[in-house]
């Protein structure tokens, strides 16, 4: 994993190609994991949504049992002097105390996002991220996923980020794709 890892930082902004890369389709949820750590680099939360320095930052899991591993062997990593925790939940309505959730497609709040739209608005400082093709468009903050040219990538739905509560670097926003919403 921390090969992988270091393979994504190094190249952070590079195309992914599956193809490119010899990498085995299995090894994307590690990819995708790897994503969201840097990505975390990049985020600002409100000092009433972090936990003092030294604390925890917790990532909560909506997944099915072939994703979590990768997101495991993430614990203990250091994000913004806080100590990763990796958390499961079984739907969104469980989720508390987490600053960081992944959903996965097929799950609550991933690809079909039921319930993801009342969830976030009920909550404010959670970076969501998930892998289905419809979570930017029903709220949900940073979709990773291959392009059409199998490269991984990650699309940014600014205005949810936003009513989150959260801001993103502008070096990561250049090198995302960004949703828009339509206007409501």
């Amino acid at each position: 994993m921390l090969g992988l890892m270091i393979l994504v930082v190094a190249g952070f902004g590079a195309p992914l190609r599956a193809a490119d890369r010899n990498i085995d389709e299995s090894r994307i949820p590690e990819l995708k994991a790897a994503i969201l750590f840097k990505i975390t680099t990049f985020v600002s939360w409100t000092d009433a949504v972090l936990p003092p320095s030294g604390g925890e930052i917790r990532l909560g899991l909506i997944c099915d049992d072939c994703c979590t591993p990768a997101f495991f062997a993430l614990r203990g990593q250091r994000i913004q002097g806080r100590t990763l925790e990796v958390v499961t939940f079984d739907s969104l309505s469980q989720v508390r105390g987490c600053q960081l959730l992944y959903t996965c497609e097929g799950e609550p709040g991933g690809g079909n996002a039921e319930g993801l739209v009342e969830f976030l608005a009920d909550t404010e400082g959670v970076l969501t991220f998930g892998d289905g093709e419809l979570f930017n468009a029903q709220g949900g903050m940073i979709h990773l996923g291959l392009d059409a040219e199998d490269r991984m990538s990650f699309t940014v739905n600014r205005a949810a980020v936003n009513r989150g509560g959260l801001r993103l670097s502008s070096r990561l926003l250049r090198l995302a794709k960004l949703y828009e919403e339509e206007a409501r």
